[in-house]
């Protein structure tokens, strides 16, 4: 079995230890519950849900989190689709999905082919910043003074700074 989403046996973007990751719930199993909870409501009700992994994976330019936060969030979709199908439709029911902010991220040319021979090599354990620069994009250009330029984009400075291999 290959395992998104978490990193045991490192120190990078390593949440929970090891014997607590089995108590932590899934977020699906969240939004489930607080679905059945709310809908006993009859005047209707409110549920935003936030995936925050997915922010300190981005930070941590950790590919293996972000990708599992990405599939965590498809799973809490699901679990709303479901009830939406289950309890009136879109008729009676609204679904948005959407982002507060978003972080740079640069990969090079041939990244989707790399990215996906590790993941069909069962290998996803491996996309984590060792193969990629091993540092944090945004914080090397901020040490090097980079915010401070205008003569380039924040994007063009970055660049300067990340790459996936």
């Amino acid at each position: 079995d290959v395992t998104l989403g978490i990193t045991p046996n490192t120190t990078i973007c390593n949440h929970w230890p090891e014997e607590e990751l089995k108590n932590v719930p899934k977020m699906r199993q969240n939004i489930e519950e607080a679905l059945k909870f709310l809908s006993k409501d009859d005047d209707g009700f409110f549920l935003m849900a936030e995936q925050g992994d997915i922010d300190w994976a981005a930070h941590a330019n950790h590919m293996d989190d972000l990708i599992g936060a990405m599939l965590d969030i498809d799973d809490m979709v699901d679990a709303v689709r479901k009830f939406i199908d289950e309890n009136g439709g879109y008729e009676k029911n609204a679904l948005y999905v959407t982002a507060d902010h978003d972080h740079y991220l640069t990969l090079l040319p041939h990244f989707p082919e790399v990215l996906a021979n590790l993941l069909v090599d069962g290998k996803s354990h491996e996309i984590t910043p060792f193969n990629n620069t091993n540092t944090n994009s945004w914080d090397e250009a901020i040490s090097a003074g980079r915010h401070e330029d205008d003569s380039k984009s924040q994007t063009e400075h970055l660049k300067d700074f990340a790459t996936w291999s």
